[in-house]
């Protein structure tokens, strides 16, 4: 998951660096939740199993019955990572953590 976060901030420092000015941070703001949640989505299909799913979630906080609901799912990754609980479980501060850059926080708003 780190090489993928340094390969997607390179892509991401130059996007932003080309669209700068921005009239509508709405925009911006809703991208960076979209990207947040496609890496939960990664998180998701990487557990390939049940198991594997159910202790990952566990080790990340979440309750017996929350982390059980969700791994019983069958539903697909991008389905998952719109639900809260997996929200929860990998919040916006993991993603910092990792170094994962903000595209808001670069953003200059045009008048």
């Amino acid at each position: 998951m780190a090489r993928r976060i340094d390969s997607l901030n390179v892509y991401l420092q130059g996007w932003i660096g080309y669209y700068c000015r921005c009239q509508t941070p709405s925009v911006v703001k809703a991208l960076d939740s979209w990207i947040r949640r496609r890496l939960r989505a990664v998180y998701w299909a990487q557990w390939k199993t049940h198991k594997q799913r159910l202790r990952q979630l566990q080790r990340l906080g979440l309750t017996g019955y929350q982390a059980g609901w969700l791994s019983g799912r069958p539903w697909g990754p991008t389905r998952i990572s719109g639900l809260n609980w997996l929200g929860w479980a990998l919040p916006t501060s993991h993603f910092d953590q990792l170094g994962l850059i903000r595209l808001s926080s670069r953003l200059k708003t045009s008048s």
